[in-house]
């Protein structure tokens, strides 16, 4: 609009300064065609031209707005229904963070068939849906987040895994953990949470061979990996002397390793 209005103050002061020009002879022009005659001043003549070409420019910049229109409909709606699924989520996710869980599940999924990235909406859907006890809606809301992100995604693995291993099935976050480190052997968190879930089932055996394999890739501190890899060897050592076999007891200590056989534990545990 403002372009426009600049462009007519343009014409105008154009126009003013021919009309000054030209004060004292206006010019003629005559115009002829088969039976039409068209007499008029210079002036009048380019102030025509001027409309006419200002009406041309126009009306063919509405005429290509009107072939346009479908489309700028189409863009000006996907551009609202992104807004609106935006907001939902934000709006989802501070319900999820005030403990309206309920509130949080409706909120996030509600549009989320709008979002950019409708995985997170669903990812947190499931974990508001476990929050109030809903198991049968967090797996769904797992499985729509795989869908929308690719069954490659380590972030629906691991926060599924995660949501099993609160909900007590550790069994299937241990499965679908390992299913992980298989097709990205190196990720971190991964191990780290296979590490954890491995101390808290007792499963000493795949805790001290998970840490031997993966202790430079696993997200865990150097203290944190220490400790666990002494329990994991005192239990080991504790199983083996209850059997009362000597034998035993040094298969299990010939397991450990050379840079944890100097730990203290480790050695008043095999004594």
């Amino acid at each position: 609009m403002i372009r426009l209005l600049i462009l007519i103050l343009i014409v105008l002061s154009l126009g003013a300064l021919g009309a000054y020009a030209l004060r004292l002879d206006s010019g003629y022009v005559l115009l002829a065609y088969r039976d039409w005659v068209v007499e008029t001043s210079l002036i009048g003549y380019a102030l025509a031209t001027a409309v006419l070409v200002f009406a041309l420019i126009y009306s063919s910049r509405l005429l290509l707005g009107a072939f346009r229109l479908p489309d700028t409909i189409r863009q000006a709606l996907d551009e609202r229904r992104h807004t609106r699924a935006q907001s939902s989520f934000v709006h989802g996710l501070e319900q999820l963070l005030a403990g309206e869980w309920k509130q949080a599940e409706v909120e996030l999924v509600r549009r989320a068939a709008d979002h950019p990235a409708a995985q997170l909406n669903y990812l947190f859907a499931a974990r508001a849906a476990q929050l109030i006890g809903a198991t049968d809606r967090r797996d769904h809301y797992l499985n729509l987040a795989r869908q929308h992100a690719g069954n490659t995604d380590p972030a629906v693995s691991l926060n599924k895994a995660d949501l099993l291993a609160s909900a007590g099935e550790r069994d299937r976050a241990v499965e679908l953990l390992q299913g992980l480190l298989r097709e990205q052997p190196r990720h971190g968190q991964a191990g780290a949470a296979l590490a954890e879930i491995y101390a808290r089932e007792k499963r000493w055996a795949d805790l001290r061979g998970l840490l031997n394999t993966q202790a430079k890739h696993i997200n865990l501190s150097k203290p944190r990996q220490q400790r666990l890899m002494r329990k994991a060897l005192t239990a080991e050592l504790d199983a083996a002397g209850e059997s009362g076999r000597i034998e035993k007891v040094k298969a299990a200590w010939s397991q450990v390793p050379s840079a944890h056989r100097g730990d203290a534990g480790g050695r008043n545990a095999y004594a």
